[in-house]
């Protein structure tokens, strides 16, 4: 553990009478505070905390990329509950991001 970084495992209890669930946090100092992941990947030699902390940061920019989807293209709702439903809509909804962009680079580079 340095002064900038923490690495620790906790336990986790919801209810009282049930089983101990053993996590392990990592706090990382980023400017005046702090950040904190939780895993349930206990061995640092296996996981080590740069790891599970850039992992985290690609998780993110995962969601952010989805969010910027739904936003553009006004995808605020799931039309159907059926796994493949929902599936098809994220493909074409990434299939139409990908054609737009393409269709806004061909405009930008005409005018």
């Amino acid at each position: 553990m340095t002064h900038g970084l923490k690495d620790r495992l906790i336990e986790v209890r919801l209810t009282p009478g049930q089983p101990l669930l053993q996590l392990r946090l990592i706090g990382v100092r980023k400017g005046q505070g702090w950040y904190r992941y939780l895993t349930s990947g206990l061995d640092p030699k296996v996981l080590p905390p740069y790891v599970v902390i850039d992992l985290y940061a690609r998780r993110w920019r995962i969601e952010d990329a989805f969010h910027l989807v739904k936003r553009l293209l006004g995808l605020a709702y799931l039309w159907t509950g059926s796994l493949n439903g929902i599936k098809l809509q994220i493909w074409a909804t990434w299939l139409m991001y990908a054609v737009l962009v393409d269709l806004s680079d061909a405009v930008a580079e005409a005018v």
